[in-house]
């Protein structure tokens, strides 16, 4: 009974030291995904922040690709107006140049000298017009060059933007799709954070159910502790009983060994005076008138010998059963072994326990523990 009410405690210990653990656990996974959810929350302000930032941007860079665009029409329309211009004088100087020839084809034939002075005049004009127009040429040229190297520069400013837009698309796209991502682990952060909830109410719950039946174990528990009192008592007014009546039993044979020793005395001393006896019958005869007188006979018991009647044995433990409270020795009937005898369990010169003979048979004993000092071990030795 008292095995199995420790067995039934230890038992409740263990199911409450392993139920404080998975709450423990389960406390710290849920803590664990709170701090997951809170990380989780921050990258999704980030990524938010981060979304904004890029739409921004790319708004931002589609204006600019908007301007660079209507830079790039109005450069195309001065570049065409620029170049009706050159045409227009590229035309004017073609002309200029045949009026010029069909001048000089008509100076030549001319041969009068009084005409000559305004022909000069009028083609040195004629030469200013053509330098004149020259020089504008040459400046329509020039600008030309510069509109055509700034529109290439439009174009692959144009270009670099475009190809930065698609990446910022890109990555805003990406952005999204982490966003996304992110939104998701919230929702299953949240469901597991429900799940554990619910797993630790019901946790709660069956602590309390465990805390009533701990409750009225320890009550039984109670009820069976004063039953063992009361066995106890019983078992040591029993021990006494047997303690009383094996000192009588000591006493009795001390009592048949005192009675053995002296009726031996007798019988030796009896057998020493049938030798007197017949050593005077034979004795010489003048002697037979003499008086003969015999020594006085004393009979004395003799001291009782240290150990005699008291059983002794010397043996070592072999085995020992915890549970049961015994132990088994090398010792039995054959060494004069008998229940209810007293031994000391020793190691070295020190005595660490006592036991009392139980069961008994040819070659080995079952001894009940009596009183334990330190742990017994087997091959201790074994003494009265």
């Amino acid at each position: 009974m008292e095995q199995k009410i420790k067995f039934i405690i230890i038992g409740l210990i263990a199911f409450l030291v392993i139920s404080i653990f998975t709450n423990l656990q389960t406390l710290n996974s849920k803590a664990a995904i709170q701090r997951e959810k809170e990380r989780l929350s921050k990258e999704n302000t980030g990524l938010n922040e981060k979304l904004d930032k890029v739409s921004r941007d790319y708004q931002r860079l589609d204006e600019k690709a908007g301007l660079l665009t209507k830079d790039l029409e109005k450069a195309g329309k001065e570049k065409e107006d620029i170049q009706v211009k050159y045409d227009a004088l590229t035309k004017l100087k073609d002309e200029l140049e045949e009026r010029v020839k069909s001048l000089q084809f008509k100076s030549v034939a001319k041969s009068e000298p009084a005409s000559f002075e305004p022909q000069d005049s009028y083609w040195a004009g004629i030469l200013k017009t053509k330098t004149t127009l020259e020089l504008q040429l040459d400046n329509i040229k020039s600008e030309l060059k510069t509109l055509q190297i700034n529109n290439e520069q439009l174009q692959r400013e144009k270009s670099s933007l475009e190809v930065e837009i698609n990446n910022l698309g890109f990555e805003r796209q990406d952005l999204k799709r982490q966003l996304e991502y992110s939104q998701k682990q919230l929702v299953y952060n949240q469901k597991i954070v429900d799940n554990v909830t619910l797993e630790l109410v019901g946790e709660k719950n069956d602590k309390s159910q465990i805390t009533d039946t701990f409750r009225a174990l320890k009550n039984e528990n109670l009820v069976l502790r004063r039953q063992l009192k009361n066995l106890s008592s019983r078992k040591v007014n029993l021990d006494k009983k047997i303690q009383g009546l094996q000192e009588d039993n000591a006493r009795f044979e001390k009592r048949f060994s005192e009675m053995d020793v002296l009726l031996k005395d007798r019988l030796l001393q009896i057998d020493s005076l049938k030798k007197q006896t017949s050593a005077v019958v034979t004795a010489d005869d003048g002697l037979r008138n003499s008086s003969v007188e015999l020594p006085t006979i004393v009979v004395r018991p003799q001291k009782e010998s240290a150990g005699t009647g008291a059983v002794s044995a010397t043996g070592r433990v072999l085995a020992i059963n915890k549970e049961n409270n015994f132990v088994v020795i090398d010792a039995g009937q054959d060494a004069g072994i008998k229940i209810g005898n007293a031994f000391n369990i020793t190691r070295g010169s020190n005595v660490i326990a006592t036991v009392e003979v139980i069961q008994v048979r040819k070659a080995i004993s079952a001894c009940d523990i009596k009183k334990e000092i330190s742990p017994i071990q087997i091959g201790d030795s074994v003494s009265r």
